[in-house]
């Protein structure tokens, strides 16, 4: 206890647990609002809210999903079926003579065979799939042109580059040439 009366222990205890309690909040909506799946989950719906709400940011977004998942409301379907008949008949005679016995046999077979194949062919075309490929095609075919005209600028590059390479290698020769005979001249022996 102090001279003016204050007990500082009290105080100090009081001031103890309100802190602890104080930090207990913090630390508890810390983990909550750092939950990275709730933060990803939140995110994704205020994006959904906004992009519904707003009708330019759905058309916008429509073609992009309508590209990536493409509905079936357009696909076509053709069926053909094709049937073939095949009619077979053998006709076998024997003829049989038995001398000892005197019997005469004579047989006839005739076999009837019926064959049936049915060709049954679907084909299905997705318009919206077709489209999206041809797309694809033409962008990659401009990619390609693209890189072609790339290629043949770095090559044009190059051989200028070569050049003035090989201008400079010819010029330090025939510089070193006339170093190396200066120098001759200038230390030659009497």
């Amino acid at each position: 206890m102090r001279k003016d009366g204050s007990n500082w222990e009290k105080t100090a205890d009081k001031i103890a647990i309100t802190l602890f309690f104080v930090m207990f909040l913090i630390a508890l909506f810390g983990l909550h609002s750092c939950n990275s799946a709730k933060i990803i989950e939140r995110k994704d719906n205020a994006a959904f809210e906004r992009v519904t709400a707003k009708r330019s940011l759905l058309d916008k977004i429509a073609p992009v999903v309508q590209g990536i998942y493409p509905c079936a409301n357009d696909t076509f379907f053709k069926t053909t079926r094709d049937t073939t008949i095949t009619h077979d008949t053998a006709i076998s005679y024997i003829h049989s003579h038995d001398t000892v016995n005197k019997v005469r046999v004579d047989t006839l077979k005739v076999k009837f065979t019926t064959t049936k194949v049915i060709h049954d062919t679907a084909l299905i075309v997705d318009k919206q799939k077709a489209a999206i490929d041809a797309k694809t095609i033409q962008n990659q075919a401009l990619t390609i042109a693209a890189l072609n005209q790339n290629v043949s600028d770095l090559t044009a590059t190059n051989n200028k580059q070569s050049s003035k390479i090989t201008w400079l290698i010819v010029a330090c020769v025939l510089g070193g040439i006339v170093i190396l005979g200066l120098l001759y001249l200038l230390f030659k022996p009497k």
